[in-house]
C-alpha cells in the first residue's frame, strides 16, 4: 500500500497536458507584451515607458508562473489521487 505509483509499472504523469496549456498561455503573455510595444510606447515619455515595461515585464511573467504552477500543483494532486483509488479498487 505505501508502495509508489511507479512501483512494479510504467509511472504516469499527471500534468503534462496542464503544461502544455500554460506554455501556450505564456506564449500568450509574450505576444501581448510586444504588440503593447509599438502601439502604446511612442504615447508615453521613454522614462516612464521603461519604468512601466519594466514592472509591468516583471510582475506579469511572476503572476503567471504562480498561477501556473498552483493551477498544476492543484489539478495534479487531484489527479494523482485518483489515480491511486483506481488502483487500490
Amino acid at each position: 500500500m505505501d508502495e509508489p505509483l511507479s512501483a512494479g509499472r510504467r509511472h504516469r504523469s499527471s500534468w503534462p497536458d496542464i503544461a502544455f496549456i500554460f506554455g501556450f498561455i505564456w506564449a500568450g503573455l509574450m505576444f501581448f507584451s510586444a504588440r503593447l510595444e509599438p502601439d502604446r510606447g511612442p504615447q508615453l515619455q521613454r522614462v516612464t515607458w521603461a519604468a512601466f515595461m519594466s514592472i509591468y515585464g516583471i510582475l506579469s511573467k511572476v503572476a503567471l508562473f504562480l498561477i501556473g504552477f498552483v493551477a498544476m500543483r492543484a489539478i495534479g494532486m487531484r489527479r494523482r489521487a485518483k489515480m491511486i483509488v483506481a488502483t487500490q479498487s
